[in-house]
């Protein structure tokens, strides 16, 4: 019995975490399920990934091959790709390669510009690293459209208080309309909801709540995705009737048989610590992870910073090892 060894400690104790430990100790093993959420997580995370690359490849090829003309603080790319719509990324503007009249041409560069000196590029690459992230959340794919709508928002306000005509501006949107875009890493000349941009045009205020929003959206999604881990137990070396404790921090476990000694160790600043114990010849123990019985194979796959603490039970032939 443990509880001979100690007096009954306080609730936040380690002493009493490692009894709540012991007590709920089953034979079943740990169940699959929280191994096939992480490799379908990871699954999603890499075809996001992929989608995202093959959207910034695509980007750069379309720069590569364009014309390049060198402007103040950006440079104009020509593309011969005539189903693009006008689009920004980073320090380029990217428009067809066509007979564009010049009224046009202006307005498209005088409208990407703005999306360039806001630094608009940031927040989508954030944003984008968010959605990779939290690709199975819907809510952030809302929120990545609704910081575009904002962008738009923002920059045809912008547009419309340079004393641009706004008829000519709307008609150019419109005209530019149907060009395919690249909805997640790249501003784009027709981004948002088209409707609602001309309605806002001709609104005589635009809604402050938007720019809001828009402030608090990569903080707000961070703190969603990005929780503080903080351990539980403090590093500490005790012993409790026969258990043998103790709290580790590098490295991977490894377990070994001498003889009838039974250990499992790890190594830290080049030295090595160890829990060990003996069993009759022919014995082998039980190990059990986070309550569940497991396979020896199992402890290769722990790293030592994982673990909380590793008991070496030599009464029930048992290691007990709980951690993160």
């Amino acid at each position: 019995m443990y509880s001979s060894a100690y007096t009954e400690p306080d609730a936040e104790s380690p002493e009493l975490q490692i009894k709540e430990e012991v007590t709920a100790l089953s034979d079943r093993p740990a169940p699959m399920w929280p191994k096939i959420v992480s490799i379908i997580y990871m699954a999603g995370a890499i075809v996001a990934i992929v989608v995202t690359s093959h959207s910034i490849l695509h980007i750069m090829q379309i720069i590569r091959h364009g014309v390049k003309e060198k402007r103040d603080k950006f440079t104009l790319v020509f593309s011969d790709n005539k189903k693009i719509s006008p689009f920004s990324w980073g320090k380029y503007i990217v428009v067809p390669y066509e007979e564009t009249p010049n009224d046009d041409l202006d307005m498209i560069i005088a409208h990407e510009r703005v999306h360039i000196n806001l630094c608009h590029w940031i927040d989508l690459a954030i944003g984008q690293a968010i959605i990779i992230i939290n690709w199975f959340n819907p809510a952030a794919y809302l929120m990545m459209r609704e910081l575009q709508n904002v962008h738009e928002f923002e920059v045809d306000n912008f547009m419309i208080k340079s004393g641009i005509d706004r008829r000519q501006y709307q008609m150019l949107l419109i005209r530019n309309a149907s060009g395919s875009l690249f909805p997640s890493i790249a501003d784009s000349l027709c981004h948002g909801q088209l409707k609602t941009r001309i309605k806002l045009m001709m609104s005589p205020r635009s809604n402050p709540l938007r720019k809001v929003l828009a402030s608090l959206f990569v903080p707000i999604v961070a703190m969603t995705i990005f929780g503080i881990n903080t351990p539980v137990l403090a590093s500490q070396l005790s012993e409790i009737a026969g258990t043998y404790i103790f709290t580790s921090d590098y490295n991977q476990l490894i377990y070994e048989v001498y003889g009838v000694n039974h250990l499992v160790y790890y190594t830290r600043d080049g030295q090595l610590v160890s829990i060990s114990m003996d069993l009759p010849e022919g014995e082998t123990p039980k190990f059990y992870i986070n309550k569940h019985l497991a396979s020896q194979s199992e402890l290769s796959h722990i790293k030592s910073d994982d673990v909380l603490f590793i008991m070496g039970d030599s009464n029930n032939h048992r290691f007990i090892i709980k951690t993160k």
